[in-house]
């Protein structure tokens, strides 16, 4: 699993902590595990997310080790949550 996250990008936290235009300015991240398709499929909530429809998706192949790109919201369904990251620092 770790090696999977960091391969995604995210245990840079640097980046994920970056508040710029071109930086993550994540608030939290919730990681769920799609074991049938052996990916990662991710939450990105920015900092100042209102409600918990406020998100951006991604994902990530285990199997071909590259990103996972246009998901829809229905590829969370029935997934387990695995790992939940959440920015601590105030801004």
């Amino acid at each position: 699993m770790n090696t999977a996250l960091k391969k995604a990008g995210l245990f840079d936290f640097t980046y994920l902590l970056n508040t710029s235009d071109d930086g993550g300015n994540d608030a939290k991240i919730l990681v769920y595990y799609n074991q049938a398709n052996q990916q990662l499929v991710f939450k990105f909530y920015q900092n100042g997310y209102q409600s918990g429809s406020d998100y951006q998706i991604g994902g990530y192949d285990l199997k071909q080790q590259t990103g996972i790109h246009g998901l829809q919201p229905s590829a969370f369904n029935g997934l387990p949550l695995v790992y939940t990251w959440k920015n601590l620092q105030s801004k």
